[in-house]
């Protein structure tokens, strides 16, 4: 009897360790040298030439979709006087021609903000077009997922 009491019983629980835990002393920051004018400038050009050539970049991948003609319902904005409703659904609305705007006005940092307003048109779309019920709705969600895979593919296969 007394073995089976033994193995029924549930096993000592281990007891914590202590763990001792070292206290740091908090260095300051380094001192960073301030850069000569020479340098500043050279910099700033460098980042240009960067920026320069992202833009390039996107402005392809921008026309290569642009050219796609399944997506011709992103290519100009919703009119929100026909649609009245459109802006109780979708708060920062996005198209071809708006990001093209931001293309030309340096506002893409890296393709990940062109790839973000890919999103948000598609997000935009799906958001008001949300009722598949109908055929059209479906269509337009469709596509705009279309849009998001065929923009990422383009940007992963160019870079």
């Amino acid at each position: 009897r007394p073995i089976i009491s033994r193995c029924t019983a549930l096993p000592p629980k281990p007891k914590p360790k202590a763990v001792i835990t070292e206290q740091l002393p908090v260095l300051p920051e380094p001192e960073c040298r301030k850069l000569t004018a020479r340098e500043e400038k050279r910099l700033k050009r460098k980042e240009e030439a960067l920026l320069r050539e992202l833009r390039i970049f996107l402005r392809d991948i921008w026309a290569k979709i642009n050219r796609e003609s399944k997506f011709f319902m992103f290519r100009a904005p919703v009119n929100t006087e026909e649609v009245d409703d459109y802006l109780d659904y979708v708060t920062n609305p996005m198209d071809f021609e708006k990001m093209h705007i931001k293309l030309d006005d340096g506002e893409y940092k890296c393709a990940q903000d062109f790839l973000d307003d890919i999103d948000l048109i598609a997000n935009n779309a799906t958001a008001y077009n949300c009722d598949v019920a109908y055929e059209t709705n479906r269509i337009i969600c469709h596509r705009a997922r279309a849009l998001q895979d065929f923009a990422y593919a383009l940007v992963k296969a160019e870079m």
